[in-house]
């Protein structure tokens, strides 16, 4: 009889264990999917949106923070990493014979070039941000802004 009922304990306690590993995973799967919907909104609130320049910093340092966190990562097998965000943009400016032309920049330029120097030049310009592209955590990857006035 005795061996009966610990048979019986071992088996709920199993069950529960089992149970209580399968709710912690939905909940981290839960949890981990609205980060992602927290991070993406950040940037998605600007999609096909009429920005200043100085919103355009504003997202090319949100980037550079996050690049700059993702390096300090630890105890994260590399593959599990979160990947980079890049900012790219697109320039428009008129050559010497008066053609319009445009330019790529990736974000690490305009930080090269000075932050202070892109908001002296490009603060009241008009940008849009045409695309949003996506890693296969279905996190924002690339955020690809574009100037709409010279």
């Amino acid at each position: 009889m005795k061996k009966v009922i610990l048979l019986i304990i071992i088996l709920l306690i199993s069950v529960l264990t089992a149970l209580t590993i399968t709710v912690v995973k939905i909940r981290e799967n839960d949890i981990a999917s609205n980060k992602n919907t927290d991070f993406n909104s950040f940037f998605e609130k600007y999609k096909d949106k009429t920005l200043y320049g100085t919103e355009v910093l504003t997202i090319i340092n949100k980037a550079i923070d996050i690049n700059e966190k993702n390096k300090y990562i630890a105890n994260i097998q590399e593959t599990e990493k979160p990947e980079n965000v890049s900012v790219e943009i697109i320039f428009i400016y008129t050559d010497k014979d008066g053609n319009i032309l445009e330019k790529k920049s990736k974000m690490e330029d305009v930080e090269k070039a000075g932050l202070s120097n892109f908001i002296a030049n490009f603060s009241l310009t008009e940008f849009k941000c045409e695309k949003i592209e996506y890693n296969t955590q279905d996190r924002v990857k690339n955020v690809i802004l574009k100037q709409i006035e010279i």
